[in-house]
């Protein structure tokens, strides 16, 4: 790290900027992207990292704010997301969907980006039609769009159609037989919802098998053994996958475990801290709610 900070050339405080997030050190993060603007390089990545970290602090004008000036690169989908979701909890949803428009219209290429973006945040708002159509549109212009597949599936399950849900989601699975994915996609929403746990078992452990690593796989799995009440094993499986990858719904579910096991101190300590850098996680606020916490 000292030799990056005796250059501080443009790429090192990047790569500084970014190893002081992943530390949780977000005001350094954000005096190091702060400095990065100075320099006139990267500025769209220093905007959209300014514009997260001030989200974490709450601070939520300076965060929408940075996220406006992101429109090129990568990152800009993210970051018209990201401003329009806080539009939307600040208490104008109507004009973080039209913002989402004009950006599109504005910007061409990411004109069906900003299509998603709108799917979801209608979702967010409990407009599952709405949502659904937008999807629908997005598949008409990109077919091979696996992941606005699947959200489109989720979004059914979400709005009440389980049996859309798991219908299109077979048909995914029809068309790509040997897709760990598409295995689990299928795998998980049939543990989450049904009793059909012997069915959801065929394809998360060939998605195991067949994606040994992927967190969100080994994820289903433990929760698989959740349901089937192999509480031990079911706390090694998310033990790992949370190990991989410290994403909220993990939380949630390892959490749950740990609860069920008697570990409340344990639970509660974990869902907190995961609920610190996720504050909109539905998936945690749903289930800490079931708990009374």
């Amino acid at each position: 790290m000292l030799l990056l900070e005796e250059t501080g050339s443009p790429g090192a405080l990047r790569a500084l900027g970014f190893l002081e997030m992943d530390g949780g050190r977000f005001e350094d993060a954000a005096a190091r992207f702060s400095q990065l603007l100075g320099t006139g390089e990267y500025t769209h990545d220093a905007f959209f990292y300014l514009g997260l970290i001030a989200e974490r602090m709450e601070d939520y004008p300076r965060a929408m704010r940075a996220y406006a000036r992101v429109n090129v690169g990568f990152s800009a989908i993210a970051a018209q997301a990201r401003l329009a979701h806080l539009m939307n909890r600040l208490g104008d949803g109507e004009k973080a969907l039209q913002h989402l428009v004009e950006f599109g219209a504005q910007n061409p290429g990411f004109r069906v980006d900003m299509m998603v973006a709108r799917a979801e945040l209608l979702g967010e708002m409990g407009r599952y039609p709405e949502a659904l159509d937008l999807y629908r549109e997005v598949l008409e212009l990109r077919p091979a769009d696996e992941g606005t597949g699947y959200s489109m599936a989720f979004m059914m399950e979400s709005s009440g159609d389980l049996k859309s849900s798991i219908k299109l989601l077979r048909s995914f699975l029809r068309k790509r037989r040997t897709d760990p994915l598409a295995l689990n996609a299928l795998g998980y929403t049939l543990v989450a919802n049904t009793d059909r746990l012997k069915e959801a078992g065929r394809y998360i452990n060939e998605a195991v098998r067949l994606a040994p690593v992927n967190a969100a796989i080994i994820d289903s799995k433990g929760w698989l053994h959740f349901r089937t009440g192999e509480f031990e094993l079911a706390l090694e499986y998310l033990r790992e996958a949370y190990a991989l990858d410290n994403d909220p719904e993990i939380a949630a579910h390892l959490g749950e475990v740990l609860w069920e096991m008697g570990e409340q101190t344990a639970a509660q300590k974990l869902w907190f801290q995961a609920l610190a850098v996720n504050p909109d996680s539905d998936a945690l606020t749903d289930t800490m709610d079931r708990f009374g916490q």
